[in-house]
């Protein structure tokens, strides 16, 4: 991405940011809908924030990295329940 600074190139680059927006935005909307997803996010961004307060980059970095599998994680076991 980036690479091709043309009008077209751009206009490509800027319809697969919007793309992945989307897709991030469908997975957060689906995992919430996770039972205990939403109490455990809760959990979660406080350990984020707590991981700030370090200023500790690569902490956070982890620390965010985490959330994001386990809410993978939830929302593919909901999945597969319900096959």
């Amino acid at each position: 991405m980036g690479s091709n600074l043309t009008i077209d190139g751009l206009c490509s680059d800027l319809k697969i940011l919007e793309n992945l927006d989307l897709q991030i935005h469908r997975f957060i909307v689906n995992a919430l809908h996770v039972p205990t997803r939403m109490e455990n996010s809760v959990k979660e961004h406080g350990e984020i924030l707590e991981k700030i307060k370090t200023r500790k980059g690569k902490g956070v970095e982890k620390t965010i990295g985490n959330h994001f599998r386990k809410a993978l994680e939830d929302l593919k076991k909901e999945l597969v329940q319900k096959i």
